[in-house]
This record gives structure tokens, sequence and C-alpha cells, in this order.
């Protein structure tokens, strides 16, 4: 399974500008409009990265992996044993995935197809650690999916730095990083796991830039 990214708010910025964005232009998201923590996730490819793990844990395990596709119009691919690819296509647009949530099985039309004749080309893209460094755990995440509280308790305190002004935006997935590396419990329990999280919570809190 390859799920897409937009690539978010920076992925066309030069790289020498990310160490000076703020948080507006991280919510300058180019094809969603979402609410704020997630549209932050975009811009540093950790919402993708949940979305991998997300599929780890439905699925089992196998190969996953994602790639940007700027339009937003495909929102996933199946590769076959035999070689071929399907792919899942709809307009950016969450009341789908929102539908399906509420109704399981969806027999009415959501969104508008989409006329591939308008659309006229697709452009695919590598998600490049340079632009997210986050991608550097990707393989170790899905290969130790348990991990994904580390992840998770550290993103959402670098966030909540970030949008209270006291750290910039790379520093999110540097201290997401700093965080995975200094701890390497997989919790076995519900207890384990949110007693790891408030460990990890703590620990980002005192990390400095």
């Amino acid at each position: 399974m390859v799920i897409t990214a937009s690539g978010g708010a920076f992925r066309d910025w030069p790289l020498e500008k990310l160490s000076s964005a703020t948080l507006t232009d991280a919510l300058k998201h180019p094809n969603w409009s979402m609410g704020q923590k997630i549209t932050i996730d975009s811009a540093s490819m950790v919402n993708k990265l949940f979305e991998l793990l997300e599929a780890r844990w439905l699925f089992g395990e196998g190969e996953y992996d994602a790639l940007i596709e700027t339009k937003s119009l495909i929102h996933a691919l199946i590769d076959y044993k035999d070689g071929s690819t399907t792919a899942h296509f709809a307009h950016a647009d969450m009341r789908l995935p929102i539908a399906y949530a509420l109704m399981g099985k969806v027999d009415t039309p959501i969104v508008d197809r989409i006329d591939l004749t308008r659309v006229g080309a697709l452009e695919f893209r590598d998600i490049e650690k340079e632009r997210y460094p986050i991608w550097e755990i990707k393989n170790d995440l899905l290969a130790n999916p348990a991990r994904g509280v580390i992840v998770n308790a550290a993103n959402e305190v670098a966030i909540e730095r970030f949008v209270a002004g006291e750290i910039r935006f790379i520093d999110i997935s540097t201290m997401i990083l700093r965080a995975y590396e200094s701890f390497h419990t997989a919790p076995e329990s519900v207890e384990a796991i949110f007693a790891l999280d408030i460990e990890v919570r703590a620990f980002v809190r005192g990390l400095s830039c």
C-alpha cells in the first residue's frame, strides 16, 4: 500500500528558508482546509507517519510507504503481486472519509466525480528526509509500531511549543527525533502507554533548541 501526501505548506519552499517559517506560514495548506494541529502535522509530514502506522495496525505486517501527489486527487495506491497497481481517486474533501466513519457503508454520492480530462496531469514526488526529517524513522517505526506513542506524545508537546512561539517549526521534527532516540520502550499495556506518554511529554517540555 502506498498512501499519498500533499507535501504540506512548505513543499515548495527553499530548504534554507524553513528555519524562519512562522505559524501563519505553516497553516497555509496548499490543498486542504483542516484544523491547526493537523495542518502543522501535514507540513512536517508527521500526519503521514501516523497514517502509515494506522495502516500497519489495521492490516498487519506488509509493505507500506507514502509519496507526494501535489493535487491531492489520489489518496492511496495498492500494488498487486502481478505487478499492477490500482489508485483511489477523489476530490480533496473530508466529507468522504467522515461519511464512511459514520455510516460504514456509503451508497449515495458524497463528492463529485473527478473529470480526468480537466485534471490534465498529475505530479508525484519522493518524500525527502532533507525537507521532512521525521521520515528518518519511518521504517523503524513500522517495524516497531508500539513506539508510536513516543512520536505522538513528543509531537503534541512540540506543536504546543511551536504555537506558543517557544520553538521554530524545524524544531518540531528535531524534538520528536530526540525523544525517539531517547526512549526505547514498546509499552505492552494501557497503563504502560499512559506512563510512557507522561514521561515523553515531560522530556520534550524540557528540551532546549
